[in-house]
């Protein structure tokens, strides 16, 4: 059995690696007491916030190189933490196949209480097109149904990122 003060080391010396590896990473905090569970768990602090979307970026970033849109679900706990980032589907260069059902189906296991989705254009674009609209739209109405919030749709690729959430007149709470 590992002691608090081991714990406590441990945890200390992954954060200065990790803050070491990629600045964006001194959002996340290494949970030692979830070392041994096969899920990517992080702590997102506050998240969200203004900057929200830069905060999860560091978990799908190497998603926004593949030449294959990949349709990507975050479940997110009552305290803000990420439990796990999961792909959903694997589609097309321009499009890829999601249903609400599938989405859900893992954060109702892990126990969520939000979800952030978010998919890859490899093609580069980041408008969002009228299918990325309307995903939205039956994510968020499924979400509310099952008391599972959808924080933020992503669209990113290797340069830069678009969030529905912080682009006015895209606001979840409005779509």
């Amino acid at each position: 059995m590992i002691d608090e003060l081991e714990w406590k080391t441990r945890r200390d010396r992954i954060n200065t690696k990790l803050k070491a590896l990629n600045p964006a990473w001194n959002i996340v905090k290494y949970r030692p007491e979830l070392e041994t569970s096969t899920l990517d768990h992080h702590a997102v602090e506050e998240f969200p916030t203004a900057n929200g979307p830069a905060n999860v970026l560091p978990l799908i970033r190497h998603y926004a190189d593949r030449k294959q849109e990949h349709f990507i679900c975050i479940s997110i706990n009552s305290a803000n933490e990420v439990i796990t980032t999961r792909v959903v589907s694997v589609g097309l260069v321009d499009k890829t196949q999601v249903h609400p059902r599938e989405v859900f189906a893992d954060p109702i296991t892990d126990r969520a209480s939000a979800i952030i989705v978010a998919h890859n254009h490899p093609i580069g674009d980041l408008t969002p097109s009228k299918e990325d609209i309307e995903i939205t739209k039956q994510l968020k109405s499924a979400g509310d149904i099952l008391g599972i919030k959808l924080l933020d749709h992503i669209i990113f690729n290797g340069k830069n990122y678009y969030s529905l959430m912080e682009n006015k007149g895209m606001e979840l709470d409005k779509i």
